[in-house]
């Protein structure tokens, strides 16, 4: 679960065999610090269904996601794809439920090359 080794080692401290308690103010500081410092990397596991609209059927989505996710600019769930990917640390995991069409029109040809350079 836990990324890096120190992290894991940092959490484990706050326990052992005969303490499972945090009771004092300073040790429920350092533990939710410690805590917080191995949440806030990244996402382990990433699940999702993403929704499915052109990227053109709004002007306002259009114009964000040619801004922010222009690999991914024809459709949302492309979009979604390259969003949740970035969540994820390094030996991580993603699953989607998604059309397959994005594996083989040539408007998603950036998106796969940005995949497969992730492997």
């Amino acid at each position: 679960m836990f990324i890096n080794l120190s992290k894991k080692e940092e959490m484990e401290k706050y326990f052992d065999e005969e303490t499972t308690v945090i009771s004092s103010l300073p040790e429920k500081l350092d533990y939710s610090a410690a805590l917080y410092g191995v949440l806030a990397e990244k996402y382990h596991v990433v699940v999702t269904n993403p929704p499915y609209l052109p990227g053109n059927a709004n002007p306002v989505l259009k114009k964000y996601l040619e801004k922010h996710y222009p690999d991914s600019k024809s459709d949302l769930f492309a979009a979604f794809i390259e969003r949740c990917l970035s969540f994820n640390g390094k030996n991580c995991f993603t699953a989607m439920i998604t059309q397959h069409h994005w594996m083989f029109l040539s408007s998603f040809e950036k998106l796969r090359e940005k995949l497969i350079k992730m492997i």
